[in-house]
């Protein structure tokens, strides 16, 4: 009982985060990634992993949820902290299914892009994606992401290539 509370009250901490090496170019991003993000105006950060089929979400030691491991795929979402795990939709977690949106459509190359000084501009159906650069190195270090009148804007670091690690034993 004492974890299912805890686990709730994590995921209600999360949902309240989420309202409120090699780079990729600007030229070609593409998954899989890795990077540290986190909402403007919040120091909460949080590291992502996405491939094609997963995304993996956990929080740094300075994160009120730090301990919970996020993991969203095309079957659904789990939400893990300790030992104890339970299913989530990526639903409630809207600034983080938007930040994963964003970084596919990308990379699917199935967007419309217009590059303006150090940011692009991607439609992707009704989404629109703004991506920030670094002018001296074209590293991404932000994303604003709007659709259907809801408006997150992202802090990016550590953005680099990730290697797809083998489950097989040898």
């Amino acid at each position: 009982m004492k974890k299912s509370l805890a686990l709730l009250m994590v995921l209600i901490l999360l949902f309240a985060v989420a309202c409120a090496s090699t780079a990729p170019h600007r030229k070609s991003i593409s998954l899989p990634l890795r990077f540290t993000a986190n909402l403007k105006g919040t120091s909460s950060e949080f590291n992502v992993i996405i491939t094609e089929d997963e995304c993996i979400i956990g929080f740094d030691e300075n994160h009120p949820l730090y301990g919970t491991e996020l993991r969203f795929d095309s079957s659904g979402g789990r939400a893990t902290v300790g030992d104890f795990s339970r299913e989530v939709d990526l639903d409630i977690f809207p600034a983080q299914k938007a930040l994963l949106e964003a970084f596919r459509g990308i990379s699917s190359g199935n967007v419309t892009k217009t590059e303006e000084g150090n940011q692009t501009r991607y439609t992707i159906d009704k989404m629109t994606i703004m991506v920030y650069y670094d002018e001296d190195n074209k590293n991404i270090i932000g994303i604003e992401t709007e659709e259907n009148g809801r408006r997150f804007a992202f802090d990016i670091a550590k953005l680099e290539a990730y290697e797809i690690q083998s489950d097989s034993a040898g």
